[in-house]
């Protein structure tokens, strides 16, 4: 963890107005302002390029930038990014898992007789179990 996320915000050089709109928005540490991304510093009243490149330089002298997670380490993008990845993937894996269900579905309907029956709830339980599996194995990454 970055030591400077635990400094109080008056310790950073900047203007008047921009330590103001810092103090306004309840920010009080570098680990509050490390975890605003540009966008949120800009829809707030007073904040415009000249707070920016204040508050950029003084980050870039510590090794930090905006979109930060708590503890310094991981950009809220990457994240962000992860995370669509994820929900990209189990989408893909749930639609899959709708098709093969229909298709299993359909031949159990269709089935004549005990036997072909029993045999067609049997896929479907495989059917189930593989993308049961899957979903799993996904959220574990």
């Amino acid at each position: 963890m970055n030591l400077h996320l635990k400094r109080p915000i008056s310790d950073l050089t900047v203007g008047g107005r921009t330590f103001s709109t810092l103090v306004n928005m309840g920010l009080k540490t570098v680990g509050d302002l490390v975890q605003k991304t540009p966008n949120e510093l800009y829809r707030t009243p007073g904040f415009g390029k000249v707070s920016m490149n204040q508050v950029l330089e003084n980050l870039r002298e510590m090794d930090l930038e905006l979109g930060m997670d708590a503890n310094g380490v991981r950009s809220l993008t990457e994240t962000k990014e992860k995370t669509e990845l994820f929900h990209s993937l189990s989408k893909s894996i749930a639609n899959k898992c709708e098709d093969s269900l229909r298709a299993s579905m359909a031949k159990m309907l269709q089935a004549e007789g005990y036997v072909d029956k029993y045999d067609a709830i049997q896929e479907h339980r495989k059917i189930l179990n593989s993308y049961e599996v899957a979903i799993h194995n996904s959220t574990e990454g």
